[in-house]
């Protein structure tokens, strides 16, 4: 299984643009692939997880415990 990355979410978004580019090459073997996927996958959950912290921080100093300023409706998108 890939390794979770420990770095900081700029750090992570980085790496994710990388893996993007080399999955987008055509010369990697299948096994490079899925290596690269996994520790994209790993990527996504832990800058997913660092959002929701930043966004639960957020709606505490706002005094709020529910909707936040950063809240989509499922009309939009990211």
């Amino acid at each position: 299984m890939a390794k979770k990355k420990d770095g900081n979410f700029e750090e992570n978004m980085q790496r994710l643009q990388e893996i993007v580019q080399e999955l987008e090459r055509a010369d990697l073997s299948l096994e490079k692939n899925v290596t690269l996927y996994k520790e994209g996958r790993a990527l996504v959950a832990s800058c997913k997880d660092m959002l929701d912290k930043a966004r639960h921080e957020i709606s505490l100093s706002d005094g709020e415990e529910g909707d936040t300023p950063f809240s989509l409706s499922q009309d939009e998108t990211v």
